[in-house]
């Protein structure tokens, strides 16, 4: 304390010997006043006279907003889903204000409580004091106000700049609680800017579907069975029937009214339903709409539950709609799960895709294996195709021989097909240049499929598999020969996302750290591990013990792993965390994939672009030796 005095004291003599000589005629008073603001004006503990960032420029401003909302998107996109407070879950908030209210209301101190948070400061009552043991715990469930709301009322000067830059209000999400005045609000402030719908009608977590539910007039046990029932008050009121957490189709046409005068400014619509009306119900409407001109992204998800692939259930919601007068001519991925289109009339949809995804489709809605060529070459820029449980209509014996031309696909996803079916239509895909692969399969023996995938099939000269850089195996049942003959075949090889929860899928793992059966083509050489060219594994299932013994097998057999990610549920103590950070150069933890999830495989777009033309050039060479 003695040393801040003197540092002080020794501070005000230079000061004021300096403004003296200066200044000859000033007063002592007035030097030491002038010393003090000096010596003040840049200390952190007096509050400036002015807010600095208000100097910014309004576009450096806005451009501070488009960062926090980027990253609330990120922070929503990693908290995980409580089916407990599906009801505080915020998109656009249902205490929304509206413009009059906003306008009164400039300062964030007079704001309405939004639902869930904790009212304001006073009397306790004694569950008030009981809950305030859980305050932090309540705080973590209280709903998200979007950024853009919140940096709208921090002041005026902000509120101008926020509502004054469009792009803030492009991205519109429409669930359960929902505000249709604020859906109106969003359309309004976008301006003329594209605009990015999503709606989510999908049930949370293990919710029962409408079909699960019971009715209500059902007894909780039959009366006429002689039951403890008889007892009962029969005239008593039953409890009512549970309300499902998904917007009414009458609020889904309210929303729908706001944004199909819109839809020429729609750049993506992405539709996720647990109920097939819901779809249905979209599907109606978007068939009555003009051209989608600058629609680049069509995602339409029905997770409906469904057991029977033969038929299309329900049968009184078969009919397939022609969406935007079959015009999207800007149209890149397009996504369709349980939902089916006029295929032969939306064969346009298709002229310029780059992503295809086409999954869980009954067989009677299927497209006919003509148009399904059609919408797989009617664009050169396809280069990821995803099928699962979907395809070309049976009966597989009308199919043609000829292959599709796939030349230009460089990912393609395989999951849940029968075997029969696979085996019939994998042949029937050429796909020469197809650098990453997911595969997925349960419920049978897939031994053929791996061994097909194992060897030159149709005109190819390799198997698939020897061509294959980026691999996911979900689950895939074959023979321990069929696996060692996968592994075989992997030689360029440089990314593995494998699940090993069951068994099966963990005998690949442990063969990876074996000694290839295969010979050296230079015999003076030692064999080498399986997948020699392996720089990179993502697990499931996996334990921080296991992945150490597979790095240091990997190692030891002069391939060496560079990165490694494991999910965030499996079992890593801090020591074998630490051990594998020191010895990959990168390792990471990653969320295990929902049941909706796709599970593609995620590569760099340049990377894959430049070994991909390097695998056309390849196969140009060979057709030349030809």
């Amino acid at each position: 304390m003695v040393d801040h005095e003197k540092q002080l004291q020794q501070d005000l003599t230079a000061g004021m010997v300096k403004i003296l000589r200066e200044n000859p005629g000033i007063k002592p008073e007035d030097a030491m006043r002038q010393v003090s603001k000096d010596m003040l004006a840049n200390t952190p503990f007096i509050a400036p006279k002015g807010c600095p960032v208000n100097n910014l420029p309004n576009e450096l401003l806005a451009q501070i907003f488009h960062a926090g909302v980027a990253m609330d998107d990120e922070d929503d996109e990693d908290d995980d889903f409580d089916d407990d407070e599906y009801d505080d879950t915020l998109d656009v908030l249902e205490d929304w204000e509206t413009e009059s209210d906003l306008d009164e209301d400039e300062g964030p101190h007079k704001r309405n409580m939004a639902k869930g948070k904790h009212a304001p400061k006073g009397k306790e009552s004694a569950k008030d004091a009981e809950d305030d043991e859980g305050n932090d715990e309540d705080e973590e469930h209280e709903p998200r106000i979007p950024f853009q709301v919140l940096v709208s009322h921090v002041c005026r000067h902000w509120r101008e700049v926020a509502i004054g830059t469009p792009t803030l209000w492009t991205a519109m999400n429409f669930t359960y609680g929902s505000s249709i005045e604020a859906a109106k609000v969003w359309v309004e402030r976008s301006k003329t800017q594209p605009l990015e719908i999503h709606i989510d009608c999908s049930l949370p977590g293990d919710w029962m579907s409408e079909d699960d539910l019971p009715e209500e007039d059902d007894d909780e046990m039959d009366v006429a069975s002689g039951s403890a029932a008889n007892n009962a008050d029969t005239d008593a009121p039953k409890p009512p029937r549970p309300e499902l957490p998904v917007p009414s189709k009458e609020e889904l046409y309210e929303f729908l009214d706001i944004i199909i005068p819109h839809v020429d400014r729609w750049k993506a619509f992405s539709l996720a339903a647990s109920h097939y009306d819901r779809v249905y119900a979209v599907l109606e409407r978007l068939a009555q709409c003009p051209p989608a001109v600058q629609l680049e992204t069509l995602e339409l998800y029905n997770h409906d539950d469904v057991e029977e692939f033969e038929l299309f259930d329900p049968p009184e919601l078969k009919q397939a709609f022609l969406l935007f007068e079959g015009e999207a001519p800007k149209l890149k991925e397009c996504s369709l799960w349980g939902v089916h289109l006029d295929w032969v009339a939306s064969l346009s949809f298709f002229q310029g895709l780059s992503d295809l995804q086409l999954a869980y489709h009954a067989n009677e809605v299927r497209p006919s294996f003509e148009t399904f060529s059609k919408m797989l070459t009617s664009s050169l820029d396809l280069q990821t195709v995803s099928l699962a449980l979907s395809g070309p209509a049976g009966p597989k014996e009308d199919w043609p021989t000829t292959p599709i031309d796939l030349s230009h696909v460089k990912e393609l996803v395989l999951h849940q097909h029968e075997i029969d079916y696979i085996l019939a239509l994998l042949p029937l895909l050429h796909i020469p240049n197809v650098i990453s692969l997911s595969l997925d399969f349960d419920g049978a023996d897939y031994t053929e499929l791996a061994h097909m995938l194992s060897i030159p099939i149709g005109e190819r000269k390799t198997s698939i598999l020897s061509g294959i850089q980026f691999l996911k195996i979900t689950e895939m049942p074959c023979n321990n020969k069929a696996r060692e003959a996968m592994m075989e075949q992997l030689i360029n090889l440089k990314t593995l996302n494998l699940n090993c929860s069951d068994d099966e899928e963990e005998i690949f793992f442990k063969l990876l750290m074996k000694t290839s059966s295969a010979k050296p083509a230079d015999s003076s050489k030692p064999s080498v591990l399986y997948c020699p060219n392996l720089s990179a594994i993502y697990t499931t299932g996996v334990s921080g013990t296991a992945m150490r013994k597979f790095v240091e097998a990997r190692r030891s057999g002069g391939v060496p792993l560079k990165k490694v990610g494991m999910s965030g549920d499996d079992e890593v103590d801090n020591r074998d965390e630490k051990w594998l950070k020191d010895n990959v150069d990168e390792f990471e933890y990653f969320e295990p994939e929902s049941d909706y999830e796709d599970g593609f495989i995620e590569v760099a777009d340049d990377e894959m672009l430049s070994d991909g033309e390097d695998m056309m050039e390849m196969d140009d060479d060979d057709d030349d030796q030809t």
